[in-house]
């Protein structure tokens, strides 16, 4: 009798040591116990996150790196998630970015990324250095097992353009943002990496797909847009900046309403929170809304196809290509 009964000890034990051995086996190696296949030093990438269902109604957020203009869309799967939501926690806007490891991934996915879906070029544009690893039979990874090492904001995205001989009116022209001015008349400051399409109009008339409005001084001011792929668009009870023309070279701005009662526009224009930007938009934004503060009298000039616009009281001053 004792001799089955140590029979069955050993066996239920030698079963455990062999469920737990190949348990062990089929967990991947950490990425620091792996072979380095390559090393990538100050690499642009772009910061994206995943959704990975787990099963039993589990998820699982994730970041991906993906390599500007690599070959075969290079995608990168990092670790370092300290790094990266520490990161995330620093450069997206007004607290919608968080440090903390349990949801960063989940804020940045549904925050910044708005639900996955926005353009991946307005994603967070990042530097990144570390080592590639040699992939693991055991791996569940979208991209190539990544050693992250440091990770760096890129924080200037100059836009390319031409000055050319035009004659172009100031108003129902789409000027595009091409940066601040100093004093001397250079270009200190470009658009943000995530919002490089940034573009001003001054409305001659209404235009189809813009919100009727009432305006809160002038009752002869006009509509302008000031859009962009990310930033928020105006619908029904919202507020709205008006101007009015002066003179040849400056006008003032006011403000005016949308009313509730009033066709929130074309079914298909999205609506997108311009808070959940990365920090460098937000202060692009307030910086040309610096410019055109209500009731301010705004100067303006056209030379060529450039649009320079400026406001002694804040002393900002931006210029604009048409292109």
């Amino acid at each position: 009798m004792r001799y089955w009964l140590f029979f069955a000890l050993g066996l239920v034990f030698s079963c455990s040591l062999f469920e737990k051995g190949d348990l062990i086996d089929k967990m991947p190696k950490p990425f620091n116990e792996r072979e380095t296949v390559s090393v990538l030093s100050e690499r642009l990438t772009y910061l994206d996150a995943e959704m990975i269902e787990l099963g039993d109604n589990q998820v699982e957020y994730r970041f991906l790196l993906r390599l500007f203009d690599a070959e075969d869309n290079l995608i990168l799967s990092p670790n370092n998630k300290e790094l990266l939501c520490e990161f995330v926690g620093k450069y997206v806007g007004y607290g919608y970015g968080t440090p903390d490891p349990e949801v960063c991934g989940l804020s940045y996915y549904f925050s910044f990324r708005n639900l996955g879906q926005r353009s991946l070029k307005s994603s967070l544009h990042v530097v990144v250095s570390g080592d590639i690893k040699a992939s693991d039979p055991s791996d569940q990874l979208t991209g190539l097992p990544f050693d992250l090492k440091e990770l760096k904001k890129l924080e200037y995205c100059p836009i390319a353009w031409e000055k050319m001989d035009s004659e172009l009116v100031f108003e129902d022209t789409n000027w595009r943002f091409i940066g601040f001015l100093n004093e001397w008349g250079e270009i200190y400051s470009t658009p943000s990496c995530e919002d490089q399409n940034v573009a001003l109009s001054f409305r001659k008339d209404i235009q189809e797909g813009d919100p009727s409005f009432v305006s809160l001084g002038d009752p002869d001011a006009k509509y302008f847009e000031l859009s962009s792929e990310v930033w928020v668009s105006e619908r029904p009870g919202d507020g709205v900046k008006l101007y009015s023309r002066l003179n040849s070279n400056q006008l003032v701005v006011f403000s005016g309403l949308i009313p509730l009662t009033s066709n929130p526009g074309p079914s298909n224009r999205d609506r997108d929170n311009f808070v959940n930007n990365s920090l460098n938009s937000l202060h692009k934004y307030d910086s040309i809304h610096a410019i055109l503060q209500v009731k301010d009298t705004i100067d303006f000039s056209i030379d060529g196809n450039t649009l320079r616009i400026w406001n002694k009281n804040t002393g900002i001053q931006a210029l604009f290509f048409n292109q």
